[in-house]
């Protein structure tokens, strides 16, 4: 697929973000992506700052930091590239939360489990008897 010219992914519904693979097809002339549901950063490629056509991205609302054009002038104003850095710092932010969030909860089950006897031997008499009413229904 190396020596593809034209892809034309346009009103597919695609969700995620663009591989970055994509920048390696160097002989693409014609790209279109328009109108999914693509998401991040736009990979840079020399192919990739080739196609100078807006529309290529249109539609794709959660798209970040389109290519540099060839004279160096960017498709993106500052508010935009300002959005977009604001938008990774937030889900930065939330995977960050999330997992000290768990770790917390983790910690305090395990916690509770070392200190308290009673409870550790109640967790254990649960997934005991859960466990041979499994062996026995099959």
């Amino acid at each position: 697929m190396t020596n593809l010219f034209s892809l034309d992914l346009s009103r597919n519904e695609l969700i995620g973000m663009i591989p970055p693979s994509i920048a390696a097809l160097t002989f693409l002339t014609h790209l279109n992506l328009s109108h999914n549901n693509l998401s991040g950063r736009i990979p840079t490629g020399r192919q990739l700052q080739i196609l100078i056509d807006q529309s290529i991205y249109e539609g794709n609302k959660d798209l970040c930091g389109p290519p540099s054009l060839n004279n160096g002038t960017n498709w993106e104003d500052t508010t935009t590239t300002t959005t977009c850095k604001k938008k990774f710092k937030e889900a930065e932010e939330s995977y960050v939360d999330i997992t000290c969030g768990f770790a917390t909860w983790f910690c305090g089950i395990i916690g509770v489990l070392l200190f308290k006897k009673q409870w550790r031997q109640k967790l254990f008499m649960f997934s005991e008897e859960t466990m041979e009413k499994i062996y026995v229904f099959d």
